[in-house]
């Protein structure tokens, strides 16, 4: 495994768009066992998707792949925000 260069809560806030730390945390799907709705993933804009796989493709095994895994309820429960590049900061409460 590659060793990410953020931790968890910082990978959430910058590529997420959620605050890990803040007052709701919806769970996680362990295993790559997942279904999601196609309106659930239309909510997010391609840009979203795009850098995500960007970040993602770094290497074989990033860590970061087990923080997408972690990652997957907050995205398509309409948690998560899309946030570009220069605004990646998402400040708990929002």
């Amino acid at each position: 495994i590659v060793p990410a260069d953020l931790s968890f809560v910082e990978w959430m806030r910058k590529y997420i768009g959620f605050d890990p730390d803040g007052p709701v945390w919806p769970g996680y799907s362990s295993g790559g066992v997942m279904a999601v709705p196609k309106r659930a993933i239309r909510y997010l804009p391609v840009e979203f998707y795009a850098r995500l796989r960007d970040q993602l493709s770094g290497s074989v095994e990033p860590e970061e792949g087990h923080y997408a895994e972690r990652a997957w309820t907050v995205i398509f429960s309409g948690l998560a925000r899309y946030l570009p590049e220069e605004a990646s900061v998402c400040v708990s409460g929002q």
